[in-house]
C-alpha cells in the first residue's frame, strides 16, 4: 500500500510540475517554484504567476466564466470579478483559451 500511495504522489508532483512548464511557456517565462521558500510558480518581465492544480476547481466560479464566456460577442472577452463583501480589491478570472486567443504567448522586446 506504501509503494502505491508513493507512486500517486510522485505522478501527482509530476502534473503540478508540468502544469507549470506549460504555464511558463505562456507568459514567456521560468518556473522558479522552490519548495518551501517564498517564491513564484512562474516568473516573467511582465508577469508573477501562481499556478494552482486542483482535482476539481468551485462550481460557482465554473459557472460564472461560462456565464461571461456565453454573453460576451467576438469582441468581447468574458471577464468574472470576484470579491468579498466590503473589500476594496478583488480576483479577475478568465478562460486561459481566451487568454491565449486575445493576448497570443507573451513575448518581450529584446533589450
Amino acid at each position: 500500500m506504501f509503494e502505491k500511495e508513493q507512486v500517486i504522489k510522485v505522478k501527482q508532483t509530476e502534473l503540478w510540475k508540468a502544469q507549470e512548464r506549460k504555464i511558463a511557456r505562456l507568459f514567456n517565462g521560468e518556473r522558479t517554484h522552490k519548495p518551501g521558500k517564498r517564491s513564484a510558480d512562474v516568473m516573467s518581465k511582465l508577469f508573477v504567476v501562481e499556478v494552482k492544480t486542483r482535482k476539481k476547481l468551485p462550481e460557482w466560479q465554473k459557472k460564472a466564466l461560462a456565464t461571461a464566456r456565453g454573453l460576451a460577442s467576438d469582441y468581447q472577452l468574458g471577464i468574472v470579478e470576484a470579491h468579498e463583501v466590503g473589500a476594496r480589491d478583488g480576483m479577475m478570472l478568465v478562460s486561459r483559451q481566451d487568454f491565449i486567443e486575445w493576448f497570443g504567448t507573451i513575448q518581450t522586446r529584446e533589450e
